[in-house]
């Protein structure tokens, strides 16, 4: 009878100050390859692969179980993202706890040597990022500014300056893979194992864009028009399979 349970908790926490918006970099992803004595020992585990994470780094090594592992890792992330733009500084938080590895080993009991079967389900890259800068800036943007008069002429765009902006940038997601495998002994100190890998995930970005005319300046109250708040929102979303 099987009695032994393996159960890992691994935590890992993280806190980004960023100057620009291009510096809060994902740093908190993960690694391929799982088991927290295999993370630390490097690529050297691979001739070791006794335990539950042989099936990622080696799936021969699988023969190497002698009892009914289950394994289970858990993500917790924190994370703080501070911008600066025009001289004001925005800090935005994130946190969320995911399931980072679950993974079970089945040793079938044979008359002679070994045979062990295996699944795993691991998350290999967590995309989750909240960005936001918002100021009163003096220099022109990047968004044309399609203005109509009241009586349906158009003008042609222009860029709006000396307004407050805002933007608030959202990603999250995440890179899964699942696995299956197999390990028997062939000889005295030779065995053979197979993995078979699949890879499934999605990436979400959101973009929300928004300039306050705080001064009043974009308005023509004789044709009835006054340019107070602009908009705009992107998005879009990849799927992994």
């Amino acid at each position: 009878m099987y009695k032994l349970i393996i159960i890992y908790l691994f935590f890992t926490f993280f806190s980004i100050a960023s100057t620009q918006v291009n510096e809060a970099v994902d740093i908190g992803a993960n690694t391929e390859g799982n088991g927290v004595r295999a993370l630390y020992m490097g690529g050297a585990y691979t001739a070791v692969a006794d335990d539950f994470s042989a099936l990622l780094w080696n799936p021969a090594g699988l023969s190497q179980v002698k009892k009914v592992e289950l394994e289970i890792s858990l993500h917790y992330l924190d994370r703080q993202v501070t911008t600066g733009y025009a001289d004001e500084f925005n800090t935005e938080s994130l946190n969320n706890i995911k399931l980072s590895s679950l993974a079970f080993v089945y040793p079938y009991p044979v008359y002679r040597g070994s045979l062990v079967f295996a699944i795993a389900f691991q998350r290999v890259k967590n995309y989750d990022m909240l960005t936001k800068y918002a100021a009163y800036d003096t220099s022109q943007n990047d968004y044309p500014i399609e203005y109509v008069y009241a009586d349906g002429y158009p003008v042609n765009p222009f860029y709006m300056q000396d307004v407050y902006r805002s933007e608030l940038i959202s990603e999250s997601g995440s890179l899964k893979k699942w696995s299956i495998g197999a390990a028997i002994d062939l000889a005295s100190r030779f065995s053979a194992g197979f993995g078979l890998h699949l890879y499934t995930g999605n990436y979400d970005y959101k973009n929300e864009f928004s300039q306050f005319d705080i001064n009043n300046e974009y308005q023509s109250v004789a044709l009835g028009q006054d340019v107070e708040t602009i908009t705009g929102i992107r998005d879009f979303t990849y799927d992994f399979y």
